[in-house]
This record gives C-alpha cells, sequence and structure tokens, in this order.
C-alpha cells in the first residue's frame, strides 16, 4: 500500500522507510497538501530503489528526497508563502534534476485545471490517484522489465509531471484523465518543448500500457487506444557525413539547435574514426573510443563490460544487453575483436587494475553514464563536435554495409533485430548505390 502522511497533533508528517531506516519529515497544516507532497516522497523513494534516481553526492538520502519532492511542483506565490516555517525550497544545481520553473504563467493551487465535462463513464470503478496507481504499477511491473525499459517509464512520467504544474493540476483521479486531457497534453509538447511527434507517440505508449493496467479495476476503458497518433515529422535521410553537413550550413542560417540536430546524426568515414582516435591520444577516453568504433556496442553495454566477459585468447568478447529484449531478460551476443582493439584491452588491463569491471569508474566501481560525458568536451571545438557514443556504433554500421558485408553479419555485431532498425542504419555513401545498378551491365 502507498505510503500516508503520519497524522500527529500539530499537522502532517512526510515520511519514507529505506533499508529498514526510518526517515521522516517537518510538519504540514494542510492534509491536501501532505497527502500531494507524501505521492511525491513515494514516487522518488521507488525511483531510488530502482536505481533511476541517482543520489548527488555531499547531500543526506532524506534531505534529498524530502526536498526534491517539494521542489518539483509549482504552486502560487501563496501556498509557498504560508507553509515556508515548515519546509524551505533549496535550490539544487542541474545536474541534481530540479524541475526548472516555467516562464509561462500557471494556474492557481485554489483553481486547479478542470479536465473535460464529458469523460468517459467510470462510475462503476474505485477512484484512485494517478501517483497513487502509478506506485502500484511499478511495484507490479518493476520486477518483470529491464531496468532501461523502467528508466524510459520513468522519463515519461515526469514529463507528465511538469504537464500537471503547467496546468495547475495536484494530483488527478486516473479516470478523470480523458482524450482532451492527453491532446492538451501533445499540444503542450509540441508548443512548449518543440518536440517530435515520434517523441510524443513513444509517451503516448507508456501511458496507454500503464492505463492498460488499471483496466478493468480502475478503468472501465483505456482511452489512449482511442487517441489518434500523429505521423511522424522525423526526416527520412537525417544522416550525413560531415561533407555533406558542412555544405548544408553553407546554404542557409540555421539556429544553434538545428546546428546540433544535424551534427547530431552525422556519421564517420573509416579514415575519419582513425583521425578521432588520433586526437584522443593520451586520453583515458582512447581505448573506449576504439572500442566502441569496431565493436559498435551500446553506451550501456560498455559500461557493463567486465573482464569475465572479454577472452583474450580466442579475441571475443561476449555483450550482455537488456536492449534487445522486450522482457527482463538478458541477451548475450559474441563480437570478434579485431588487432586495434586487443591492443586497446590489453592497455586497459594495466589501467584498470584489479577492477572487475573493464572501463571502471575513479573509484573503481561501475563507470556512471555522467564521466562518459566527457566526450562532449574532447570533441568541442574540433572537427568532431557534436557527435556522441552512438555516432560510432552507426558509423560501424554504416562502413559495413558500405564495404558490402551481409545484412546478416551485420545484425550480429549490432544486435539488431527488426528490419525497421536495419534500415534505419544501413544508408551508404553518395554513389554507391549508383555504383551497385552499374555493375550489371
Amino acid at each position: 500500500m502507498p505510503e500516508k502522511p503520519i497524522q500527529e497533533k500539530k499537522g502532517f508528517r512526510l515520511h519514507f522507510c529505506v533499508d529498514g531506516i526510518q526517515y521522516k519529515h517537518g510538519r504540514l497544516k494542510n492534509k491536501q497538501q501532505a497527502e500531494f507532497y507524501q505521492s511525491r516522497v513515494n514516487f522518488l523513494v521507488m525511483e531510488y530503489k530502482a536505481g533511476a534516481l541517482i543520489l548527488p553526492p555531499n547531500i543526506s538520502l532524506p534531505k534529498f528526497i524530502f526536498s526534491k519532492a517539494m521542489s518539483r511542483c509549482l504552486f502560487s506565490t501563496n501556498i509557498q508563502q504560508t507553509n515556508q516555517a515548515y519546509y524551505p525550497i533549496p535550490f539544487f544545481p542541474p545536474d541534481c534534476g530540479q524541475v526548472a520553473n516555467h516562464s509561462l504563467p500557471i494556474q492557481s493551487f485554489e483553481q486547479p485545471y478542470l479536465l473535460s465535462s464529458q469523460p468517459v463513464s467510470h462510475s462503476s470503478c474505485p477512484d484512485i490517484t494517478f501517483y497513487d496507481f502509478t506506485e502500484k504499477y511499478f511495484r507490479m511491473t518493476i520486477r518483470k522489465k529491464a531496468i532501461s525499459t523502467h528508466k524510459t517509464e520513468v522519463i515519461h512520467i515526469r514529463h507528465l509531471q511538469k504537464f500537471f504544474e503547467y496546468k495547475g493540476i495536484v494530483n488527478p483521479l486516473l479516470k478523470e484523465m480523458d482524450l482532451q486531457f492527453f491532446e492538451e497534453y501533445k499540444i503542450y509538447r509540441y508548443e512548449i518543448h518543440k518536440v517530435r511527434t515520434d517523441t510524443v507517440n513513444k509517451e503516448l505508449g507508456t501511458f496507454q500500457v500503464i492505463f492498460e493496467k488499471a483496466c478493468p479495476k480502475y478503468l472501465s476503458s483505456n482511452v489512449l487506444k482511442k487517441l489518434e497518433r500523429d505521423p511522424s515529422d522525423t526526416p527520412g535521410n537525417r544522416f550525413k557525413t560531415g561533407k555533406q553537413i558542412e555544405e548544408e550550413l553553407q546554404k542557409w542560417h540555421h539556429s544553434k539547435k538545428q546546428i546540433k540536430e544535424l551534427r547530431r546524426f552525422r556519421f564517420l568515414e573509416t579514415q575519419e574514426i582513425q583521425k578521432l582516435i588520433e586526437m584522443a591520444q593520451g586520453h583515458w577516453l582512447q581505448p573506449i573510443i576504439i572500442v566502441c568504433s569496431y565493436t559498435g556496442m551500446r553506451r550501456g553495454e560498455l559500461m557493463k563490460l567486465t573482464w569475465q566477459d572479454v577472452d583474450m585468447n580466442k579475441r571475443l568478447i561476449w555483450v550482455r544487453s537488456e536492449k534487445q529484449s522486450k522482457k527482463k531478460k538478458e541477451t548475450i551476443r559474441c563480437i570478434p575483436m579485431n588487432t586495434k582493439v586487443a591492443e586497446a584491452f590489453s592497455k586497459q588491463k594495466s589501467i584498470s587494475c584489479k577492477s572487475r569491471w573493464v572501463f571502471p569508474g575513479t573509484d573503481g566501481n561501475q563507470i556512471k553514464p555522467s564521466r562518459l560525458r566527457e566526450l562532449e568536451y574532447l570533441v568541442q571545438g574540433t572537427d568532431f563536435e557534436g557527435i556522441g557514443w552512438h555516432t560510432l556504433r552507426h558509423s560501424l554500421s554504416s562502413n559495413l554495409a558500405t564495404k558490402g558485408v551481409d545484412n546478416r553479419i551485420i545484425d550480429s555485431i549490432l544486435g539488431h533485430q527488426t528490419e525497421a532498425m536495419r534500415m534505419h542504419y544501413q544508408h551508404v555513401f553518395p554513389g554507391k548505390v549508383e555504383e551497385a545498378i552499374n555493375c550489371l551491365e
């Protein structure tokens, strides 16, 4: 059962329990506010236990959970001033995950956003709020799904929370979230956050799965099944070489966001990859760049790679991944290593010392994603500015396809399982299609 605020003579206290230790915080006089904040605390604790929430350095768990729960919702000025004595809202730097205040006005807490006046009939179903059911949902599914899937669901729910805050919604009943509500959510994501239709469709897919679990106990039907999805607005030919990107930039003026988008979908030719590796000479990222460039491993797979997965005698790498599985089942594929990768592993073995991880963090434990973001700073101001780890994976697929390597071999190396993903990666350089046709003459 979801935790409820502790009622005392002087008010209501928020609380949570981790590893058998109970933490309590302050007192709130308003029961409605206390229940709302407690639902936020419950959700954050669930994220923390699932590994989807990373505790920032130099801050205790209770201080982070309680403060972050308070700061994630926007209230009117009156509400903040009224309760300032009970919970001062602190400032967290961006890496702590605080939600930024919207510059657009929101409705006050006393006059919440009204949902559709004609919702789908769920009269025979018991009432449950969105946050309470979300907690139930994660309890039901967290052991059945890959952790990467769970983290994606958490990210999508956070976007929905920001929509609540923008509209002044506190904690709506699940049955009140109707078609009109999600239509307005789509408009909000398009106009405020300027995201693509593919992104919104993925988020709606997550909400549909969550709402499906609520049927038929809490909902008589899943409204998201009736919600029309917008067609994709993603360009078909996004991936370009560095030369093509520069030609594109010279045609007309581009905004910073457009330039970033162009460079994000760049792929590197073989000689460019060699140039990148030489540029990283002496940097701790160079071995990772080499391995990623010639194996096509995903960032998460690189992070989880242990020396037990590397066979230096047979020159094989056993890659463990949950990306290929829609369930929690872990999949394993075998990738042979070339001479450059073998040399990189040999050097890395002396660097990692006794750590079980091939690419450990500074403390010898598993490396964190934030540390791998140093690639952005390494390439900043160079010809490779804007590329990421996935650029190297995509470049390997493209270069193999250009060399005429069989699709099935490329799939086995990269772990592709669908035709859509195969076509997404295997475009060829300009002139190769014409060359292939002309060879029949």
